[in-house]
Order: C-alpha cells, then sequence, then structure tokens
C-alpha cells in the first residue's frame, strides 16, 4: 500500500498502485490496465493543489519522470514539453533561445500539467492562463487513444484549457512562446484606505498590475509593470534562488508559528513584503514574473471575479478584515493578493470569457481562525462579485461555485462524456460535489455519444 500525500498534507490518498511512467507508451499500458481491471485513475502533478482533486480508490498516475523538452521551434517560437516538467523547465529551455512564455505561474516548482489542468494563470491583462498558450496537446483519451488536440477554438481544445485532469492523461504541450522582453519594475506603497480607488488608474498604465496587502498592515502595496527597450539589470534571487530564499523555504513549516505571536506580525508583514520586491528596476520577463521562491506552508482561497468588481471586491476584504482585526482575529495570517488577466477560452478556467481579477485570500497553516472567514470570503464572491473558484484552491461550497459557469460546464461535461463515457478519470469528489453527475441530466449529445 502507498500513501500519497499534498505538499500542505490536507489531501491523501492510499493505493496499491502509483505508477511513475517515462513515456507516452507506458502512459497507454497504465490506462489500458486500468480498463481491464475496471479501477479510476487520477493524475498527479507536482502536488501542490489544496482541494481534493486527487483522491480516489485505484491508480494513481504520476507524470513527475516526463520532463523532456521534445522540441524548439525557434523560427515558430514554439516550444514542445512533456507535461511533468515544471515552469523552471520551460523558462530555461525558452530563454535558451530569446523566447518567454505568457502567463507563467510565480512557483516555478508547479508542473505544466497541473498548471493547465486547474486553469491557472499568472499576470497580465494582456495574457489568459498558461492553457491559453498551448497550440497543441498529446492526450492519452480514457480508452487509451493518443490523440493530438489542435483545433483552436473547437470544443475539444477548449475543454482541454482547463481540464481537472478529467478528459484523460495530459502527456506533452506545445506552447506559443514569444520573444524574450524586460519589463519596467515599480513597487508602490498606497494606504490601504485608498487602495480599491486607484486600482482602475494603475490598470490603465500599466500592463502588469498585482496588489498585496498582510492584515492589518496599513499599506498595499502595488508591484506594477510596463514593457522596455531599456537593458535589464541583473536580478539576485527570483530565478536563481539566493541563500535569503533557501532559507526562507527551509524556516516556512516555523512561520505560522511566528505569525500567530502579536508582536511579529509587522516584521513579518514587512519581510514579505521585501520578498516581493523594492524599487524600481528594468528585469526581464521571467524575472518580473518569478519573483518569489520561497512558498511556505499555507492555504488558499482565490476567485476569479468580472474585472469591473475588482475595486469594490477589494474594499470589501479591507472593511471586513478590519473588523475581525479591530476583534483581535486574524483569519487571513498571510496575505491578501489580487492579480489580473484577460479572458479565456476555456470552458471551465476562472476567466473564461471575461478580462479577470484574480482575488486571494492566503492563511499559514495551522491558522485556528480561518475557518470564521473562509465560508464568508466564498459566499461574498460568488454572490454578490460573480466569482468563480480556482480550481486548485481551497473550495468550501463547490457545487455552487461550479454553478457560475452555466452553460460552459454543461460544454466541458459534453466533451468529458465523450471522452470518458465509464467515468473513469473522475473521482467522487468531481463527480458529486463538483461536477453533480448524479443529480445532472444528460444532453442529447451526451445521450448520442453513449449509444454509438
Amino acid at each position: 500500500m502507498t500513501t500519497w500525500t499534498n505538499w500542505l498534507g490536507n489531501e491523501s490518498a492510499s493505493t496499491t498502485e502509483l505508477h511513475e511512467p517515462l513515456t507516452t507508451a507506458q502512459v497507454v499500458e497504465c490506462v489500458e490496465r486500468a480498463n481491464y481491471r475496471n479501477q479510476r485513475v487520477r493524475v498527479l502533478g507536482s502536488g501542490h493543489a489544496w482541494s481534493p482533486l486527487v483522491p480516489v480508490e485505484g491508480i494513481l498516475l504520476s507524470t513527475k519522470r516526463m520532463r523532456a523538452i521534445r522540441s524548439i521551434d525557434a523560427a515558430q517560437r514554439q516550444l514542445t514539453v512533456e507535461a511533468g516538467a515544471t515552469i523552471r523547465d520551460v523558462v530555461a529551455a525558452a530563454g535558451a533561445y530569446g523566447l518567454t512564455v505568457n502567463s507563467p505561474s510565480m512557483f516555478l516548482g508547479l508542473s505544466v500539467g497541473g498548471v493547465i489542468a486547474t486553469g491557472s494563470h499568472g499576470t497580465g491583462r494582456n495574457s489568459a492562463t498558461f492553457g491559453d498558450e498551448v497550440v497543441g496537446f498529446e492526450l492519452v483519451t480514457p480508452d487509451g487513444s493518443v490523440v493530438q488536440v489542435s483545433e483552436p477554438g473547437s470544443d475539444r481544445w477548449r475543454a482541454m484549457l482547463c481540464n481537472l485532469g478529467t478528459l484523460g492523461v495530459l502527456t506533452a504541450v506545445t506552447l506559443q512562446c514569444h520573444p524574450m522582453f524586460n519589463v519596467h519594475e515599480v513597487h508602490q506603497r498606497v494606504d490601504r484606505g485608498e487602495a480599491a480607488a486607484v486600482i482602475p488608474t494603475m490598470l490603465a498604465e500599466h500592463e502588469f498590475v498585482e496588489l498585496f496587502w498582510v492584515p492589518p498592515a496599513a499599506y498595499v502595496k502595488f508591484k506594477l509593470g510596463n514593457r522596455t527597450d531599456k537593458p535589464p539589470s541583473p536580478v539576485r534571487g527570483r530565478i536563481h534562488p539566493t541563500l535569503g530564499d533557501r532559507l526562507m523555504a527551509a524556516t516556512g513549516p516555523v512561520l505560522p508559528y511566528v505569525a500567530s505571536v502579536p508582536g511579529l506580525v509587522t516584521p513579518l508583514a514587512n519581510l514579505v513584503y521585501d520578498r516581493i520586491g523594492t524599487g524600481t528596476r528594468i528585469v526581464t520577463a521571467p524575472d518580473f514574473n518569478h519573483y518569489n521562491q520561497a512558498y511556505p506552508l499555507c492555504i488558499s482561497s482565490e476567485f476569479a471575479i468580472p474585472l469591473e468588481h475588482a475595486p469594490a471586491a477589494w474594499r470589501w476584504l479591507d472593511t471586513r478584515l478590519g473588523r475581525y482585526a479591530d476583534a483581535g482575529v486574524r483569519p487571513v495570517t498571510l496575505m491578501v493578493h489580487a492579480r489580473f488577466c484577460r479572458a479565456s477560452q476555456g470552458f471551465i478556467a476562472p476567466s473564461s470569457g471575461r478580462a479577470t481579477c484574480h482575488l486571494e485570500v492566503l492563511s499559514f497553516k495551522g491558522n485556528r481562525h480561518r475557518h470564521l472567514f473562509a465560508e464568508d470570503f466564498e459566499t461574498k464572491m460568488r454572490t454578490e462579485f460573480e466569482g468563480r473558484p480556482h480550481w486548485g484552491k481551497e473550495l468550501y461550497n463547490p457545487a455552487a461555485a461550479a454553478k457560475g459557469y452555466g452553460a460552459n460546464l454543461d460544454a466541458f461535461l459534453e466533451v468529458r462524456h465523450e471522452l470518458d463515457p465509464t467515468q473513469r478519470f473522475i473521482n467522487p469528489f468531481l463527480r458529486d460535489q463538483v461536477f453533480g453527475l448524479a443529480r445532472r441530466p444528460r444532453s442529447t449529445r451526451a445521450r448520442a455519444a453513449t449509444a454509438a
């Protein structure tokens, strides 16, 4: 019996079979074995999701050994990479050819397949999710076939952009890269009471905008950026972690205890802000995107809300968390974070069809006050600000959150049913709490697929 746990330790699964294939052919063998034995399959990436996407009674299939850079087409600026490769692998491979990739996550340790599966994103009003940069997918379908999905705009392609690992095993992707560019990076401190009001101005003047607030700090940090032709200056850390970065990562397990000491709240907040960056400088796009390699043990909830709701949503968070602080309660002990992206074409990507503010609250592991705010935050984001959940983050009410996708969820489930009519690639959490398949009538298209 093998026990798998995610990076935080809040999700686990016990299985007699944990496979780590090296090739697509070995993935096919694993899927065929599961079909023969009538077992369910769930795919593992780097294990950094907080939600129970993985646990299943059946086969766990990890892509962590499938990290090859298969090819680089410098003329077309396209990079073909296996799904187990990390964002660090992709950044390094593209950079060697003077290229960069739009919308990668801040953290370099995430796998390509996992980032795509959850509809994850970086920042920038001209970029959407990482999956939206894919021009071709290699997929082992639940019947063991190897198919290429390379028709941008098709239903199958739109389903692949955020797929929750339910369409089969993603084994490789071809990414559309872009010429390397530099960013004029600026950090501004704004009084927390004024932060919401200046969001529209910041977005109008900068391509890249992020907000960071460590409650109950008196100010919010804006991380801003615009493309520039000026040469970059060398940056310590970020892509290449410094000793300080490694020490921060090593002390991650004790930071929750440090955060619980009232007198250390402000120094810790200042430390977090300093890790994000200070001052003004010219940096390469990867150095701008990957500003912090220290990922302490924490738990996150995130909702994607329409861009126009960003000021009101941030103002509500400021007021609500301020009231908690006045009562001596800190449900958010790490950070409130906002970033902004363009619309995704993925059916169930959180930013599907609309320019989006991704609003996130993070707390250190073990925060005993967090549950007081979790439902409050999710309900407010979902009901008043039309929020959709980030699938990899903590979900308080996944069934209610999934309703925010409307007809898009129906369209995704039709594609999913065509590929996996026997429900080989879902677990009970996805089947019952997210998709509600027992309660959902099949469409005419799904019934036709079953009959065929």
